[in-house]
């Protein structure tokens, strides 16, 4: 199978999962994903993003997934069918060690991954960023997760056309563009 046919079916895949990423948004991560390892995404909902990343990774690439499963304050949700419904979507790339799933919250996380915690993972060829829209929490995550990015790979991000996402991305790393949807993207200097 070639990368042009495992992006696609990638896209097909993830847009039969609820979620809110556009056909453009989840080909730009397929496409991310296909050439990179280790991934990282801080948010996943019921796995939507998840599936283009996963299914589009090297038959080697690993997609490590947090989420504490609560939502968004505005939008109350049940964090058990959430997770359920997750790992219901996600289960074969979950049996076959693709992706692999902390629920936690993104600062505990990245607390975790700098004291040594978890020893496994060490830098990312991409991290994205689709947790929390709140002005500080974004600023929190691009500040925990950029050091964690490896030299020349992306810290992308979701929702971009949210006052508090765009402000928070443009104080954070200003060189940060849009590149598909509302997608934005920072490439790491080497």
């Amino acid at each position: 199978m070639t990368i042009a046919d495992r992006v696609d079916e990638a896209v097909q895949a993830a847009l039969k999962i609820p979620g809110w990423q556009s056909d453009a948004e989840l080909r730009y991560l397929a496409e991310r994903a296909a050439t990179c390892h280790t991934m990282l995404e801080i948010g996943s909902w019921q796995g939507r993003s998840s599936k283009a990343m996963a299914a589009a990774l090297p038959p080697d690439g690993v997609l490590y997934c947090i989420d504490d499963w609560r939502g968004e304050q505005a939008t109350p949700v049940d964090p058990h069918e959430l997770r359920s419904a997750f790992m219901r979507h996600l289960l074969p790339e979950i049996m076959a060690g693709k992706v692999i799933q902390y629920t936690i919250r993104s600062a505990a996380f990245a607390h975790m991954l700098r004291v040594g915690w978890i020893d496994c993972i060490g830098a990312f060829d991409c991290v994205f960023v689709d947790g929390s829209h709140l002005y500080e929490d974004v600023c929190q995550d691009i500040a925990d997760y950029w050091p964690l990015v490896k030299a020349g790979c992306v810290l992308c991000g979701h929702d971009f056309q949210l006052p508090e996402v765009k402000r928070a991305v443009t104080h954070m790393r200003p060189e940060a563009r849009c590149v598909a949807g509302s997608i934005w993207e920072a490439v790491k200097p080497t």
